[in-house]
């Protein structure tokens, strides 16, 4: 059984949408919308109740009708060993638990008063309703699961008062929350209590102690250069780069990353230009070779200055972005075609494939609104958790490593590098044939 919830907050505007509001970001630039605010205070779900931060039960551990073995509140398989079955393989598992606690901790700006904290009021609360679907599609298939919400505000304080509760000691796994410092404080409490985290939205790029129960569910800035100059070499070797710089997030982040990769193989020859909405482009792309121009930036207005500029030259170009430019408005895709643009992405949505069809059926029935990109998140990655779960308990992390598992519009393929567990899936695609589509 999934214990998750048996009734539902009122919302303002819509009584029939999801328990909770939980607000989070993959990147500050990519949010925007008006905010939706449930009435009162967060609540965490426990044993198909709906209880507060401060008012979690004592001793209400339901033992599973298959265990024979119980030590503390741990419920343990009676076979010595066993055989699963995990996308396309069978592996021979220890005994491990089947029923299981998790933690999900993220700020909720459930009453949300700037555009910043509504932006993320949005893209958490759609992240929570793909969450909550795969959570009873996975119940159906058979996971015994307990989720507890926790609101941290955005706070370290409030943050470190959660990881003091006493429940938290009990979880399986923690997802979240978002930001540098206050991951590296769930790591550090994960360590000394042996709980496996997973980022769901911050890229991981370094870690200020290796810890190997710390999963990255988004590529960091390091891998994400190694990844990008992978790709550079195998299709653009002999032509010539050029990094846009505008000065915002994604360059200063990223770019330094990425050239400290560049310069490390010195098999990619690169120039760094400073944006410029009058940027001489006829004369820094080259006449007698291929060109390539990356443009770290999500904003639209450099992006559509650079990309005209480009165009202009008349020069044989590949330029390559971000995947946040398909949310611009009023692209225009042959324009996009005749430019070669690519896309570094971490998810791919195929519009056209019949399972994104129904899942986007399904949630508008439940939901009354398309989903988004974080809708797709949240599916993916509470499928794979719950996979896993199911099919290894807490060995887990010996069978996930090191291999690519692929789900909706997310794959996993996670490598033990910097002190942590990272994905290292990057999509690029290409706008062809009127959609986007992945390209080697």
């Amino acid at each position: 059984m999934i214990l998750v919830r048996n009734r539902l907050l009122q919302l303002s505007g819509n009584s029939l949408l999801i328990l909770i509001l939980c607000a989070g970001i993959i990147s500050c630039d990519l949010l925007s919308g008006a905010a939706k605010q449930p009435e009162g205070n967060p609540e965490i779900v426990y044993e198909n109740e709906i209880f507060t931060n401060d008012e979690i039960p004592e001793n209400d551990e339901k033992e599973s009708e298959n265990a024979v073995q119980e030590d503390g509140d741990e419920i343990i398989r009676a076979d010595v060993s066993s055989e699963t079955f995990f996308h396309g393989e069978y592996y021979k598992v220890a005994p491990h638990k089947e029923q299981f606690k998790v933690a999900l901790i993220l700020p909720f700006f459930y009453r949300a008063r700037t555009n910043v904290e509504r932006s993320y009021s949005n893209a958490v609360l759609e992240y929570y309703q793909g969450l909550e679907m795969a959570l009873n599609e996975l119940k159906d298939r058979g996971l015994n699961l307990s989720l507890y919400i926790y609101d941290n505000k955005n706070d370290t304080n409030t943050l470190k008062d959660i990881l003091r509760k006493r429940e938290i000691r009990e979880m399986d796994l923690i997802i979240g929350p978002i930001g540098k410092e206050q991951i590296e404080i769930v790591s550090r409490f994960s360590l000394e209590n042996g709980i496996p985290v997973f980022s769901p939205f911050t890229g991981v790029t370094e870690s200020t102690k290796n810890n190997p129960l710390l999963y990255s569910c988004i590529p960091g800035n390091k891998i994400k250069a190694r990844l990008l100059v992978d790709f550079l070499e195998k299709n653009h070797r002999d032509s010539k780069l050029i990094i846009l710089r505008d000065g915002n997030t994604l360059d200063k982040e990223f770019v330094p990353y990425l050239i400290e990769e560049l310069d490390r193989r010195r098999s990619i020859s690169y120039m760094k230009e400073a944006y410029n909405r009058h940027n001489r482009w006829d004369i820094l792309l080259t006449k007698d070779s291929a060109n390539v121009v990356y443009i770290p930036s999500f904003f639209q207005t450099v992006v559509n200055s650079s990309i005209g500029g480009i165009f202009s030259s008349k020069r044989e170009v590949t330029v390559i972005g971000e995947n946040a430019w398909a949310d611009f408005e009023d692209n225009d895709y042959n324009f996009w075609t005749k430019l070669n643009v690519h896309l570094v992405a971490y998810e791919y949505i195929d519009q056209q494939d019949s399972v994104v069809q129904n899942f986007r059926i399904n949630f508008r029935e439940l939901n009354f609104e398309d989903p988004s990109k974080y809708a797709y998140m949240g599916y993916d990655q509470m499928n794979f958790i719950g996979d896993f779960l199911m099919a290894f308990g807490e060995h887990f992390s010996l069978f996930i490593s090191e291999k690519e598992f692929n789900y909706l519009t997310s794959s996993y393929n996670f490598i033990f590098d910097n002190g942590f567990n990272e994905n290292s899936s990057l999509l690029f695609l290409k706008y062809q044939d009127h959609h986007l589509t992945p390209v080697e």
